[in-house]
């Protein structure tokens, strides 16, 4: 026997336990979960948009980046360069405000500098190049305007060391960084530290090695990264990738070199 409720209308079979016909419920309201302006608002935060945000122009600007010998090496070498409004570079002039986060891989090393004329702002002061420290650093960019950029996070001022060298009587003659004709000096350099020789020594092919001796070493040693090791003319750029005690020979004679200590 089917029962009538008065106040809805409803038609109930007790025998079936079923309602015979739809019965209205009360007390709730057809609310979205996520109104319009919240969804907008949640997919810009997964999916940002730095076109729009970051440059008038409307295009976005790539850097090709590949991994060498645990340098970031980005087109043109391991540098990023922070080009200014008019640079071919910027692709469009930054918004003032504009905020880029740079994120280093692992224990890689990238070289951030001034470029045609913008300028790199710190607490310290330094205008005009830094490099990453650390493992898997951040480093942040904001544009201030007037090619003018604030630069912070774990970066420090890029500070290589660059040296003539030549052989004469025997032994490795260094010019630069306050050496003036300095015969096969003792040398001491910094963990990651930029150093460049420009070698004129023909005949003495100039080697980095763990032990003195008149032979070659590894043209990639696993200590540093070193480009045109044991040279005779030309630019040898090194960067020391472990602390500890080294030697700088020549390939065909005892004696020329000395010692070299990264700290």
């Amino acid at each position: 026997m089917a029962v009538t409720d008065r106040a809805e209308g409803v038609l109930y079979d007790p025998v079936k336990q079923q309602l015979l016909s739809d019965r209205k419920i009360k007390g709730l309201r057809d609310v979205p979960v996520i109104t319009p302006t919240e969804l907008d608002t949640t997919l810009e935060t997964f999916v940002p948009n730095p076109v729009l945000d970051n440059y008038s122009a409307g295009t976005p600007r790539f850097i090709t980046t590949a991994d060498k010998d645990k340098t970031i090496v980005c087109s043109g070498g391991p540098t990023l360069r922070i080009p200014n409004d008019a640079s071919s570079d910027s692709n469009g002039t930054f918004k003032v405000g504009t905020k880029v986060t740079i994120i280093q891989s692992g224990f890689n090393q990238l070289s951030i500098i001034a470029h045609g004329g913008s300028v790199l702002l710190s607490n310290n002061g330094y205008t005009s190049s830094f490099k990453t420290n650390g493992s898997n650093a951040v480093v942040e960019l904001v544009y201030l305007g007037s090619n003018q950029w604030i630069i912070s996070g774990d970066v420090t001022v890029f500070s290589s060391k660059s040296y003539a060298v030549t052989a004469a009587g025997g032994k490795y003659i260094f010019n630069g960084e306050g050496l003036t004709d300095s015969q096969a000096p003792a040398l001491t350099f910094s963990k990651n530290q930029p150093i460049k020789l420009a070698v004129d020594a023909s005949g003495h092919p100039f080697w980095i090695d763990t032990v003195q001796a008149a032979q070659a070493s590894e043209a990639n040693p696993g200590f540093a990264y070193i480009s045109n090791h044991g040279t005779e003319s030309g630019d040898m750029i090194i960067r020391f990738t472990e602390t500890g005690s080294y030697y700088y020979n020549c390939g065909n004679h005892a004696a020329m070199g000395n010692t070299i200590t990264v700290v």
